[in-house]
């Protein structure tokens, strides 16, 4: 497949980290387990929504869970805020050679 888009989802803090400098109102959710937990969740129901998406226009999407393994390098890569933790990166284009069914799958 030819990747013509490429992407990270991410956790990110950039509005937690602006919003005191704007109302004066702290928001501590990114500091704690449940913030982690409901951030990782959302990214994987944006990442499903996008990969039925991209198959509903015909376009192959491989999703990348290996960004997790340095974050740092993403980070830097794709110019994101350094407080962002990057989930999944994903990677969507038209496909060159399709691949036979597994025959596992109906």
């Amino acid at each position: 497949m030819s990747c013509a888009y490429e992407s990270p989802y991410e956790f990110g803090s950039v509005k937690s980290r602006s919003l005191p400098e704007k109302t004066g109102i702290t928001q501590e959710i990114q500091h704690s387990l449940e913030g982690v937990i409901a951030s990782v969740t959302d990214v994987g129901i944006a990442l499903g929504t996008l990969m039925v998406a991209a198959r509903s226009y015909g376009l192959g999407i491989v999703p990348i869970g290996a960004v997790r393994r340095e974050p740092q390098a993403i980070i830097d890569l794709f110019g994101l805020p350094e407080d962002t933790l990057p989930i999944a990166g994903v990677c969507i284009g038209y496909v060159d050679r399709p691949t036979a069914r597994n025959p596992d799958y109906p």
